[in-house]
């Protein structure tokens, strides 16, 4: 039961956010305080649904020149070179 237990908390809160963050280009850090954030606010429908809403900002804030230091915070780019 305790490696069932160690597996389940490794994989919702390294894994998961890990792997997420790199598909959407978007912070693990950032995923995890989304994944936290919505926990607390709407329950289990905000862990859910709170990945894409920040990924939604996060391409609002791409295409937007105001909302670019956003943008930064919110990204995992690891090429600086590219912007």
């Amino acid at each position: 039961m305790l490696v069932f237990t160690f597996v389940q908390i490794l994989e919702a809160n390294i894994i998961f956010p890990f792997a997420v963050g790199n598909r959407l280009k978007i912070n693990t850090l950032a995923v995890i305080v989304a994944i936290v954030t919505g926990g607390i606010l709407w329950g289990a429908a905000g862990m859910i649904l709170f990945i894409p809403f920040m990924s939604i900002v996060k391409l609002i804030a791409d295409r937007t020149e105001s909302l670019k230091m956003l943008s930064l915070l919110l990204g995992s780019d690891s090429d600086p070179k590219k912007k």
